[in-house]
């Protein structure tokens, strides 16, 4: 295997000549790991980030243009997904996002240096820190990317529940799972109530620079970003508990249902009287969101107790747990659908 040399000042390490993470995020991932993977939602959102702000940087002149050019174009391509290998660290060892601030530096400058005809590792022309990592700080640019992060799975997941509140309602389901309809709606509207919050970023930049970036991001992701001020608004570590009550509470609710329908002739004829065939992954998925609130509140509570930064562990529990319930509301209306259909044809 080919290998290229980096260094910083804490000497040197050898990298794979075709890695486009760099020796900071080498030793950024020196920690073991845990076994949690880095949400994709959290990557695309920071990437958008970094994206901005090296165009915002561009557009002000403290970028040069073409560093300013080719890291958006890097920006965009890991927004759609691409180097994901290439990010190595694990944010919640160490309980500090800065980790993966630093690994998408690394990233997002040694692409800009590929699309620039020249080596990795030749940070002269576009570095990790000085042009890469330009505008927010890390703690606030992992705090712009979480919202955003969080505001994209928000709209998937209120979508999703809105669909299956329609498949409950249909003719030939049992009445609790009518009954439930309007209940599911109201949970949609209750987890679309955090968005509001979610939709203003304290941010401390200069506002010539930050109001620019949360405009540019509203042009990429057709949301209205407003800036809250240093300490105005409400903290991330409220904001993030309501949101993974609000998925709790949902989730809670989709079990209970799940149990009262455990013995309807549709889930009958599929696995027996009593049986849970049908609703087993759906159970599943909602079992995983009560444990991932129960990890959150823990971490918000440390928060509280001066621990210190506990983004990453709020963040690698909030994301999966909306993930989770919106795949079961999902499998809940694919049974929906199938229930009303076979009553519909007896």
């Amino acid at each position: 295997m080919q290998e290229r040399i980096e260094k910083d000042t804490w000497g040197e390490r050898r990298l794979p000549a075709d890695a486009y993470f760099g020796v900071r995020t080498l030793r950024a991932a020196a920690s073991p790991r845990s076994e949690a993977a880095v949400p994709k939602e959290w990557i695309t959102a920071l990437a958008r980030v970094k994206g901005a702000s090296a165009k915002v940087n561009g557009e002000l002149g403290v970028l040069p243009r073409l560093a300013a050019r080719t890291l958006t174009i890097a920006a965009g391509e890991v927004a759609r997904g691409h180097y994901r290998k290439h990010f190595i660290v694990d944010p919640a060892q160490g309980r500090s996002a800065a980790a993966l601030d630093i690994n998408m530096n690394d990233v997002l400058a040694n692409r800009a240096l590929e699309l620039m005809a020249r080596e990795k590792g030749d940070y002269g022309s576009c570095h990790p820190e000085l042009h890469a990592g330009l505008g927010l700080p890390p703690g606030e640019v992992v705090r712009l990317a979480s919202r955003l992060a969080c505001l994209t799975l928000t709209e998937e997941l209120t979508a999703s529940l809105q669909e299956l509140g329609q498949s409950l309602a249909r003719e030939g389901l049992p009445p609790e799972a009518r009954d439930y309809a309007g209940r599911v709606r109201e949970d949609a509207e209750l987890i679309r109530g955090a968005e509001k919050v979610l939709l203003r970023v304290p941010l401390s930049g200069e506002p010539a620079f930050t109001g620019r970036l949360l405009r540019c991001l509203g042009e990429d992701t057709g949301r209205v970003l407003l800036p809250a001020g240093r300490t105005a608004g409400t903290s991330d570590t409220s904001v993030y508990r309501k949101l993974s009550a609000a998925v709790h509470t949902t989730a809670l609710g989709l079990s209970e249902l799940c149990r009262r329908l455990a013995g309807w002739r549709h889930v009958e004829r599929a696995g027996g009287t009593g049986s849970l065939h049908l609703l087993e992954g759906p159970m599943h998925l909602l079992i995983q969101v009560i444990g991932h609130h129960r990890i959150l509140l823990k971490a918000t509570q440390g928060v509280r107790s001066g621990i210190g930064d506990m983004t990453p562990i709020v963040l690698l529990n909030l994301l999966p747990s909306m993930r989770c319930l919106m795949y079961g509301a999902g499998q809940l209306r694919g049974w929906a659908e199938a229930g009303a259909r076979e009553t519909q044809q007896v």
